[in-house]
């Protein structure tokens, strides 16, 4: 247990450091949303250094860094060289989903253009699969997933500008959503061995031209309402190793926290969707799930509007938006 704990914040980390013996210290980071990564890797160093400075001089113990979600890289990085300046990435060659293997080259993130993840065979996207979002609307809890496919073509990256479509002048809404990606050919699974399909999870703004779902009276125009260029954007990266029952995933408008979910109360779970969606049709690795959103949604109103969403133990996915 500690012996001494403090807490101090920045304006862009919060920090805990604490001593389990007076010749070591844990400082536990928390990385704020919207912080500017360069400046929080400085603060982070210039920790470690204070806290190395008021350790009795015979110690020789190492300083344990810990961070979560998007903090995670930056910690890892203050604590193995105290003189980086940026954040880093590993490169990787061949398959993403057969054991790819590290090449021994490292770039620096800030010199590098973020593509998508992954490109997906197709996108599924979930209607009404949160209770909170069923209540609100005052709809009936659907027995099984409701969806529609989403065009490959909408994809775009991290970070990118996406502008209204020409051809449509109404309301465009975001959702932040929670995305699943899947590791392999998937068919038929059982919702008890569906997790073993899934590669990973991902941010995901499902962006909707609003207004052309009702517009024709008598066919709801889902797919073309969410499949304009850019419609999709999705990442930064595919984290693995988690369990997203314990995701919060939110969406911050213009600087405003807009949403705030969790995803258990996901009316059907990241396995059950998986092995739901493979009695339907042969999901592909690289095929990314939309898992749906709930309370919170919004329409863009400003000419331009930052968008980002924040799912810790992800990352932030960065989105500017023109009409």
């Amino acid at each position: 247990a500690p012996i001494a704990e403090s807490v101090a914040t920045t304006e862009n980390i919060d920090y805990v450091t604490s001593s389990s013996r007076p010749s070591s210290s844990t400082v536990t980071v928390q990385m704020k949303l919207g912080a500017n990564p360069d400046a929080a890797l400085t603060e982070v160093i210039a920790k470690v250094n204070q806290v190395r400075g008021d350790l009795p001089d015979e110690s020789d113990d190492p300083i344990i860094v810990k961070g979560t979600g998007q903090s995670f890289a930056t910690m890892y990085l203050a604590a193995q060289n105290p003189n980086m300046t940026s954040e880093q990435i590993t490169e990787y060659s061949g398959n993403l989903f057969a054991a790819p293997e590290a090449t021994g080259r490292k770039l620096a993130l800030a010199e590098v253009e973020l593509l998508p993840p992954v490109s997906p065979s197709k996108i599924v996207a979930l209607w009404n699969n949160f209770h909170a979002l069923s209540a609100k609307l005052g709809v009936p809890e659907p027995g099984e997933p409701l969806y529609l496919l989403k065009a490959p073509s909408s994809i775009t990256a991290p970070d990118a500008t996406v502008r209204r479509p020409l051809s449509y002048d109404g309301k465009i809404v975001w959702e932040g959503e929670l995305g699943i990606v899947i590791g392999k050919t998937t068919s038929g699974v059982s919702a008890d061995k569906a997790s073993e399909h899934i590669f990973g999870y991902t941010c995901v703004n499902d962006l909707t031209a609003a207004d052309l779902i009702g517009k024709d009276k008598t066919f709801a125009q889902w797919a073309r309402a969410k499949s304009f260029d850019g419609f999709c954007p999705f990442g930064p990266v595919i984290a693995t190793g988690l369990d997203p029952a314990s995701l919060i995933v939110r969406t911050i408008v213009n600087g405003a926290e807009r949403q705030s979910y969790p995803i258990s109360d996901m009316i059907f779970s990241a396995a059950m969707l998986v092995s739901k969606l493979s009695q339907d049709m042969t999901l592909l690795p690289g095929d990314l799930i939309c898992c749906g959103t709930s309370l919170g949604v919004g329409s863009l109103k400003e000419p331009v509007s930052s968008l980002l969403v924040a799912i810790e133990g992800i990352g932030e996915l960065k989105t500017e938006f023109r009409l």
